[in-house]
């Protein structure tokens, strides 16, 4: 009689612990899609970010432009629109690309070792509809900031549906200059 009295309080732990596996298991098929889809970032609107920042930025690196002036000030650049590449010295500090041509990039063969800004423009409300993905930037070894530039009105909500897989050290701006 003891012997069965065993066997059914084991019985009843296999089937306590398959039960918990089971719903370990339906718990992170609920959670798991919601982990990859979040968005884990915040854009900035650009002058509140220059606020923000602090006038002669602190770091151990010699030559390093604050943001501020990269900006606002000329230096070295490329600049690619509708797939058409034209360099202003070197080696480029800032690239402007255009949203269609972001998917080109990659076969212009650009040198991108130095370039701390890439700063995207959004000329047309249609071209919200293209994903811009900043994994493509996660190449950039030296990229500090992104700058997003829309030449229309436009709310930042929709901008951060525009924007995909930002898992990336950067900072990520946006400024909204429509036309006069």
């Amino acid at each position: 009689m003891n012997s069965k009295f065993k066997f059914k309080i084991m019985g009843n732990q296999a089937t306590t612990k398959r039960n918990n596996a089971f719903g370990l298991f339906v718990l992170m098929l609920l959670v798991l899609p919601f982990l990859g889809f979040s968005q884990d970032f915040k854009l900035i609107e650009v002058n509140e970010y220059l606020k923000r920042e602090p006038k002669k930025e602190t770091t151990s690196l010699a030559g390093t432009i604050s943001v501020k002036s990269l900006i606002k000030d000329l230096h070295p650049s490329i600049y690619v629109n509708n797939g058409a590449v034209n360099t202003y010295g070197k080696p480029a500090k800032v690239l402007f690309v255009d949203t269609p041509s972001i998917s080109k990039l990659r076969d212009l063969n650009l040198e991108m070792s130095q370039v701390e800004l890439v700063t995207v423009k959004i000329n047309k409300k249609e071209d919200l509809s293209t994903p811009v993905d900043l994994s493509f930037f996660s190449n950039y070894p030296s990229l500090r900031v992104i700058l997003i530039k829309v030449s229309f009105d436009c709310s930042v909500d929709m901008l951060n549906n525009l924007i995909k897989n930002n898992k990336t050290n950067f900072t990520v701006l946006y400024t909204v200059e429509k036309p006069s």
